[in-house]
Parts: C-alpha cells; sequence; structure tokens
C-alpha cells in the first residue's frame, strides 16, 4: 500500500502564513475589538496592534488622506521605527502607498527588490500588501501591511482584509464625521449660552 506522507517541516522556516479560516478569525476579532469604538486614532490603534501581533508583521500602518486631498499621512504604525512611522506621509501617486490612494486599488507586491514603486528606508521588508479604505466611494486613506519573507502575502490575504480595509473605511469615516458633529454641538451650545446671557 502506498502511502503519501507530508513533508517534513524545514527547519528555520518563519511563522507560516495564515490560511483562509485563520484570517477570517482575524477579522472577527477585530470586528469584536472595535464594536463600540468611535475615536479614529484607537480604531487606527486597535487595528495596527492586531494585525502586526496576529501575522509577525515587520510593520503595518493606516494612513488617511490629509486635508488638502494631496498626501496621506500616518494616523497609526506599529514597527521597530516607530517614531520614523508615526511621523511619515506620502503624495498621492508616491510609493506603493500612495499609488494605492490615488487608483483606489489593493497592490501586492511579492518581492520589494523588483518593484520600483517601493521606497527605500523602512527596514527590511520583501512583501507589501497595502489596501486604499474607502467611505462613500471616495479613497480616504490606506491599510499597510509589510514582511520581511518575500512572497508572504497570498491572494487569501486580499480577499479576506479587502473585507477588514471596507469596515474600517466606513468606521473611521464615521468616527470622523461623529467628532465634526460633537465639535458642531459644543460650537453651538456656546453661542446659544452666550446669547442667552
Amino acid at each position: 500500500r502506498n502511502t503519501v506522507r507530508p513533508a517534513p517541516r524545514q527547519r528555520g522556516m518563519t511563522r507560516s502564513t495564515p490560511d483562509l479560516v485563520e484570517s477570517l478569525a482575524i477579522v472577527q476579532r477585530l470586528a469584536i475589538r472595535l464594536s463600540g469604538c468611535f475615536d479614529v486614532t484607537s480604531i487606527g490603534d486597535h487595528v495596527v496592534r492586531i494585525l502586526t501581533d496576529e501575522l509577525g508583521l515587520r510593520s503595518c500602518s493606516i494612513m488617511l488622506v490629509d486635508s488638502t486631498g494631496e498626501r496621506i499621512v500616518n494616523l497609526s504604525g506599529a514597527s521597530p521605527t516607530r517614531s520614523k512611522t508615526a511621523r511619515r506621509s506620502f503624495r498621492l501617486g508616491e510609493g506603493v502607498a500612495g499609488t494605492a490612494a490615488l487608483c483606489g486599488k489593493t497592490i501586492r507586491v511579492d518581492d520589494t527588490l523588483d518593484d520600483l514603486r517601493f521606497l527605500k528606508g523602512a527596514g527590511p521588508i520583501r512583501s507589501l500588501l497595502c489596501f486604499p479604505l474607502f467611505s462613500g466611494g471616495r479613497v480616504i486613506g490606506v491599510l499597510n501591511l509589510s514582511h520581511p519573507e518575500p512572497g508572504f502575502f497570498s491572494i487569501e490575504h486580499e480577499s479576506v482584509f479587502s473585507i477588514l480595509a471596507t469596515m474600517v473605511g466606513h468606521l473611521l469615516m464615521f468616527s470622523r464625521l461623529q467628532g465634526e458633529l460633537s465639535d458642531f454641538n459644543r460650537s453651538l451650545e456656546a453661542k446659544v449660552e452666550e446669547n442667552t446671557r
């Protein structure tokens, strides 16, 4: 009787790529964690922290389109060079993140050494997955995932985490609107109080 044995696990292999079920479980955990969270920065920090820990990423960040509509600026980020990540910004169309924001399409880079859009200087990053964040049909930012191993991200990652990117985009825009509404109400209350006096 012929029996096919699974290939032995190689020594020194990095953490294996999560399968579809694991990836969906990560999205579910994030959805639970984000329920009731309406602060833009807190939403960004939760997403970044969970994805970085669960996927063993080199770095992860959320960048939002600024008020000029010409740049994306880092909202939340986790990496060994956190201070550099926190100040990072790109023009729309610049680098992988800026290109994803400009085109409104997910970009997967299997090896950054072969992609001219990748801007060097972010540490040993070899794989990139960048999702545009949409709200109301327009791009409001990007979600960046990176890993030091070439070819780390799969088509399953694209499919599953695009659902997450959609959810995050809507949550961020809702939070922004909530913040603007709160500011407007405070301003209105102050004017009413002043007129009453």
